[in-house]
């Protein structure tokens, strides 16, 4: 399986990443996102993130201030590990989405499922958006989606 996860602020492309989360479901594929995500976020420096998914189960578990039954969850282990990014000193929040705002991501996720061997650990990265999501983020700029 893999997964995407970009950041984009205010029109401008920050950063993107894209890799292979091992196998399992895509409850557990969005959390390994959201946890590599939030890693690369704090690594970089930026304090101030707001992480959309458009997995409302995810965004229900994920909140600190739910009451916590995430530990009969059956990916407690990293429900614990993003909450206790979500614990730094910084501010963060867990957002739903529609599913048609999240187009970029889902673009980059198939483009790259169809180039990945599943066998083979990848890890992209992208400081300027790739070619194939370029129109995606001019109509969102333009909140035209």
């Amino acid at each position: 399986m893999s997964k995407v996860q970009f950041s984009f602020c205010a029109g401008r492309w920050l950063y993107g990443f894209s890799k292979t989360a091992g196998k399992g479901d895509h409850i557990l594929a969005e959390l390994l996102a959201i946890k590599t995500g939030l890693s690369r976020c704090w690594e970089k420096g930026w304090k101030h993130i707001i992480c959309e998914s458009d997995c409302l189960e995810v965004t229900k578990v994920l909140p600190l201030e739910k009451e916590d039954h995430s530990h009969r969850h059956k990916h407690c282990g990293t429900i614990e590990d993003i909450r206790i990014l979500l614990r730094k000193s910084w501010f963060t929040t867990i957002v739903h989405i529609n599913r048609d705002a999240n187009k970029v991501a889902d673009r980059l996720a198939s483009w790259n499922t169809t180039k990945a061997d599943w066998d083979e650990d990848w890890d992209e990265n992208w400081d300027i958006p790739p070619n194939n999501v370029l129109d995606l983020l001019m109509l969102d700029n333009l909140s035209i989606t």
